[in-house]
């Protein structure tokens, strides 16, 4: 009988132990009861940096304002050539070497490398 209590006692321990764990781990150490939690963002920006490092550019897609430019470097050891249809050709860039492009109108724009084609990113611009 004694062992019967205490086993009880264990299970039921245990039970309330994991689910005073799950509540807690499933509400932000942030929040605090009775408030909404507010979004931050990060503001788009007017000039932006992408680097060319490992055959990638990092970030692969970026948001602009219009009018605004985007600098690419390229931290390869390796020469890159950013093209995108109609709209800019870097030419070779060896490493080290940047280009700068102003996107003035809002839209998407895809890019590539034209040396290593499965090289892609885009650039979305808006007001």
């Amino acid at each position: 009988m004694k062992k019967t209590v205490l086993l009880l006692t264990s299970v039921v321990s245990a039970f309330l132990l994991m689910s005073a764990c799950s509540k807690s781990a499933s509400q932000p150490a942030s929040s605090v009861p009775g408030k909404t939690p507010v979004a931050v963002s990060t503001p788009v920006s007017s000039e932006l940096a992408i680097n060319i490092k490992d055959s990638s550019f990092v970030p692969n897609t970026a948001t602009l304002k219009a009018g605004g430019t985007v600098t690419w470097t390229n931290s390869d050891g390796t020469k890159h050539q950013l093209i995108s249809k109609d709209l800019f050709d870097s030419k070779g860039l060896e490493s080290d070497d940047a280009f700068s492009f102003t996107f003035p109108r809002p839209g998407t724009y895809d890019y590539s490398c034209s040396i290593h084609p499965t090289m892609m990113g885009k650039i979305v611009v808006i007001e």
